[in-house]
């Protein structure tokens, strides 16, 4: 289908917390001033600005789409962008529409939310584009959202578009994968929480988040849209293990041949020293008769080709 893709990365055995937060501050501030640009020009309809703001963010992150636009000649809007882009869907290459993989991830985390929820929680929210939208579609008058995020930046984004409507039901919380907490979480409220490619960057996840999700609800649902497919295949999960004890990644080049997608996948993971354990926790939880698995269907999209993401939904067991 094409030659390799070369893809440079780092020999790492984890990934640093405090070198990741440095990495999103500044992704998040270029959007805290975006959106202060957009209001101080008398912009003030959160409706409109997400979407202005997320088509600066994927010019900002665009490379990928660019170089592979270029290679398959993929025509391109008014704008100057891609109208279609390659992504992963049902382990397969395959162009689709450019709003494909967000409009999925809306539709399935909005299909899991029941009459009885209380609070919708995203971890690792980022400035709060998914969770926004998620709160634009459904607009229930009883149900409250919370941003948990560890970078100052993107809790700051999050709180400017808050600031746009009196009497969101919307709050921001400092949150981190490596120390979770979820004190916020009071009288054990009903909660449906999602997680969009945010425990990726954690290789290796203290399990401690599953159960302060399961004791400090009273039910709760978990959405994740994560790239842990690859994990399911014996040998690749055993070289993880392997390369992060050793930091020996293989020299071996991303390609656009479907015979490749599960190996590209965790070549890509190992060489940012991504996720590695997400989907051996989940199967454990499920094992010992804490959650119960409401859907897994694996390699299920991928804006980025390379980091498919398999979607999870479980359910607080009981």
């Amino acid at each position: 289908m094409g030659p390799s893709a070369a893809e440079d990365g780092k020999s790492m055995i984890a990934r640093d917390p405090a070198e990741i937060k440095e990495h999103h501050e500044v992704l998040w501030n270029a959007i805290v001033e975006r959106i202060e640009s957009l209001t101080a020009a008398g912009e003030t309809d959160i409706a409109r600005i997400i979407p202005l703001v997320a088509e600066d963010e994927r010019r900002e992150m665009g490379e990928l789409d660019e170089s592979i636009a270029k290679f398959f000649s993929v025509p391109k809007d008014e704008n100057g962008m891609p109208r279609r882009t390659l992504v992963a869907v049902d382990g397969k290459y395959q162009f689709v529409p450019s709003n494909f993989v967000e409009e999925t991830l809306l539709a399935t985390v909005l299909a899991n939310l029941t009459d009885e929820a209380d609070l919708v929680v995203e971890l690792g929210s980022g400035w709060g584009r998914n969770l926004f939208n998620v709160y634009l579609r459904c607009r229930r008058k009883d149900l409250r959202f919370v941003a948990c995020e560890p970078a100052d930046a993107g809790r700051r984004a999050a709180e400017l578009l808050c600031a746009l409507e009196d009497g969101i039901p919307f709050t921001v919380h400092p949150f981190t994968y490596m120390e979770p907490d979820l004190s916020f979480l009071e009288g054990r409220p009903n909660v449906l929480f999602f997680t969009n490619h945010s425990i990726e960057q954690v290789t290796r996840l203290d399990p401690r988040l599953f159960d302060l999700m399961l004791e400090r609800t009273a039910r709760c649902t978990c959405v994740h849209a994560e790239p842990i497919g690859w994990q399911r295949h014996k040998a690749l999960a055993d070289e993880a293990d392997k390369i992060m004890r050793t930091g020996n990644i293989p020299v071996d080049k991303l390609t656009f041949e479907n015979e490749d997608f599960a190996k590209n996948a965790a070549l890509y993971s190992w060489k940012r020293a991504y996720n590695i354990d997400l989907l051996s926790i989940i199967n454990r939880y499920q094992r010992a008769g804490k959650i119960n698995i409401k859907w897994l269907e694996y390699d299920f999209w991928g804006a980025n080709p390379f980091i498919p993401a398999t979607l999870v939904v479980w359910e607080k067991a009981g």
